[in-house]
């Protein structure tokens, strides 16, 4: 039988996403193999990685692509990913750089995704060929079974008005809600995160303290709560809800992504960097755990969040599309579990697509097809429409150390 090899990985970073890469010798290594060695690869790099990746060679510049995230879920996509896997595909010579050859990464689910390197201003860059990426009010049939049942994404319709009714209430209702009723119940919380104990107690699910009292709030479960309960204490957190407006629900190689805009740009530089991250953890968190008045969850658990502004560039200056416009974006990304850093990346490619099509096809702001993003790492990643329909997505990627 052909043993499970795998090479030591190699470590490279794309939009400030942080990657080790592992490459497999065996086609058919098993699942739990390949989730057993991330898990020791996140162990033995706690602090400069946010995702495994694992390829494996079938051969013609065609590749198996997997994506684990920390907290080991498999992922169905990761657009940065994907140019860190050419780049490092392209640097251990496992592919040639050819334009009549492109990479192909076939993955979890056996879709095709294609990459190539492409020359822009004197630099190497990689375009992925994202394919169509889908928004649920154009296309519901492509997220069926993703939403609950009767739910269509749409947060300020959710209903947390009068006796349930579906009017427009907003989000500042909906995150109000959430937020006292996690407060008001800690064991909410100590069901969302029942695995990791606080303080590594070695305690079993449901096990009592000797005192009678319950276990103490996992080490997620009391992150949580703190910045939960410092959110619904200040005053700004009620400012800041109050120019959240929901865009749309996407999906790009079949991950699903909630854009949600931020309207006010100032807040932004107002509220400073550690109190906006708080309140993007609080307000992501809440409401990717929503349920209906049974109990059942109404988004998937691979839900991400991607917020972002809109504003006029800066006097005197031009974007790279000239486009007249900045774009910045927020992601909050789920699986991550990076310690204080939860839920939250310096950039996502997969969000960017999703975004920049939103933004192309629906804010009147935005007049061409193709869009400079800049992420919270302040990388600039390019979302373009081809005439195929397919979202084409271009940006660097490089080897690190670590």
């Amino acid at each position: 039988m052909r043993k499970n090899k795998v090479k030591p990985p190699e470590f490279y970073e794309a939009a400030g996403n942080r990657f080790a890469i592992l490459l497999y010798t065996n086609l058919n290594t098993q699942d739990n193999v390949i989730s057993s060695q991330a898990a020791r690869v996140f162990s033995e790099n706690p602090d400069n990685i946010d995702t495994v990746l694992v390829l494996v060679a079938l051969g013609d510049q065609s590749f198996r692509y997997l994506v684990i995230e920390r907290d080991g879920s498999w992922s169905e996509m990761c657009g940065n990913g994907a140019r860190a896997a050419a780049k490092y595909l392209y640097d251990s010579g496992l592919a040639e750089p050819n334009q009549n050859q492109p990479i192909t990464l076939i993955t979890k689910s056996n879709k095709q995704i294609i990459v190539q390197a492409v020359e822009r201003d004197g630099e190497t860059w990689y375009q992925v060929d994202m394919g169509k990426v889908t928004s649920v009010t154009e296309d519901p049939n492509s997220f069926q079974g993703l939403l609950g049942e009767g739910f269509d994404g749409d947060l300020e319709k959710f209903g947390l008005g009068v006796d349930g009714n579906l009017e427009k209430s907003g989000l500042e209702k909906l995150i109000s809600r959430e937020l006292n009723k996690y407060l008001g119940d800690p064991n909410l919380l100590r069901e969302l995160f029942p695995n990791v104990k606080k303080d590594d107690e070695p305690k079993e699910d449901g096990e009592q303290k000797k005192d009678g009292e319950p276990n103490p709030l996992s080490i997620y479960s009391h992150y949580f709560h703190e910045i939960l309960h410092r959110a619904n204490e200040e005053s700004k957190f009620k400012e800041f809800v109050q120019t959240l407006k929901y865009r749309g629900l996407y999906q790009a190689g079949g991950e699903p992504h909630t854009l949600i805009e931020i309207i006010d740009p100032e807040i932004v530089n107002i509220l400073g960097e550690d109190r906006l991250s708080d309140y993007l953890k609080a307000v992501s968190f809440v409401l990717r755990h929503l349920c209906d008045k049974e109990g059942r969850r109404l988004y998937p658990q691979s839900m991400n969040f991607m917020f972002y502004t809109v504003q006029p560039a800066p006097d005197g200056t031009t974007d790279t599309q000239g486009q007249g416009v900045v774009v910045k974006m927020y992601p909050a990304e789920r699986g991550v579990h990076n310690g204080v850093n939860y839920d939250q990346t310096g950039a996502c490619g997969t969000g960017s697509c999703c975004l920049g099509i939103h933004l192309i096809e629906h804010d009147p702001r935005l007049t061409k097809k193709k869009i400079a993003i800049v992420n919270r790492s302040g990388t600039i990643l390019i979302v373009a429409l081809d005439d195929r329909g397919n979202t084409q997505l271009i940006g660097q990627a490089e080897k690190t150390n670590r």
